[in-house]
C-alpha cells in the first residue's frame, strides 16, 4: 500500500473517529426528522462526505468501506433507541437514508400532510417571545413544503408564498394590527423572512 492511501485512510479514520455521532440532536421519529435530516446532512457535507448518502459503491475500495461503516455508526448512534431497532437490516448509509425517507418523509402521508395543515394554518403565537415564535413558524413551514412541495410554476410559488405569510400575520396579536394592515394593504406582500424583518422594525 503506497504512502498516499495511508495517509487518506489514516485521516478518514481521524475524522470519522472524533465523534460517535453527528449530531446530538437525536432522530425521534416523523416530528423530528426533516430537522434531523437537515443537519445530519450539513455536517457530512462539512466533511465532504455526502456522496455517502446517495451514492453506491460499485466496486470494492476499503477506504470507501471504512468511512461507509463510520458514518453509518455515527447516524445509528444519532437516533433513539427504538429507530435503531427498525433499521438493522440495512448495511450501508445509503440503504439507511433512503429507508429513513420512506419511514419519515411524509410523503403521500395524508395522516401527517393533515395534521401539518391543521398546524400551518391554525397556528396561534399565545404569548410566546416573537423571535422564537417566528423560528418554530418557519420550521413548520419548512415542513410544510417538504411535504407538499413547492411548485416550480411562478403563479402557484406566488400563491404558496403569500399563503404563507398570511398565515404567520394571522398567527400574531392586535399589537401587531398596524403592521398587519400595511403589509396586506400592498400590491406585492414580502417573504416570510422579510414579514419577519418588517415587524421587527416596527414600521
Amino acid at each position: 500500500m503506497g504512502e498516499s492511501s495511508v495517509a487518506q485512510r489514516t485521516t478518514v479514520t481521524e475524522v470519522l473517529y472524533s465523534s460517535n455521532k453527528l449530531t446530538e440532536k437525536k432522530l425521534e421519529g416523523v416530528n423530528n426528522y426533516p430537522q434531523w435530516k437537515k443537519i445530519v446532512k450539513l455536517a457530512l457535507v462539512s466533511r465532504d462526505q455526502e456522496d455517502y448518502l446517495t451514492t453506491k459503491k460499485e466496486k470494492a475500495d476499503s477506504v470507501w468501506e471504512v468511512a461507509d461503516a463510520q458514518i453509518l455508526y455515527q447516524l445509528l448512534n444519532s437516533m433513539e433507541g427504538h429507530i435503531v431497532d427498525l433499521d438493522t437490516h440495512v448495511d450501508t448509509v445509503k440503504e439507511l437514508w433512503d429507508y429513513l425517507e420512506v419511514l419519515y418523509s411524509g410523503q403521500n402521508n395524508m395522516v401527517r400532510i393533515f395534521e401539518v395543515s391543521q398546524e400551518f394554518f391554525r397556528i396561534s403565537r399565545d404569548g410566546c417571545p416573537l423571535t422564537q415564535f417566528f423560528a418554530y413558524f418557519k420550521n413548520l413551514y419548512e415542513e410544510y413544503n417538504s411535504l407538499l412541495p413547492i411548485s416550480v410554476e411562478v403563479q402557484k410559488m406566488q400563491i404558496q408564498r403569500e399563503q404563507a405569510v398570511m398565515s404567520f400575520l394571522g398567527s400574531l396579536g392586535p399589537e401587531f394590527k398596524s403592521v398587519r394592515s400595511q403589509l396586506l394593504s400592498s400590491s406585492e406582500l414580502p417573504s416570510l423572512t422579510d414579514t419577519f424583518t418588517v415587524r421587527d422594525l416596527g414600521i
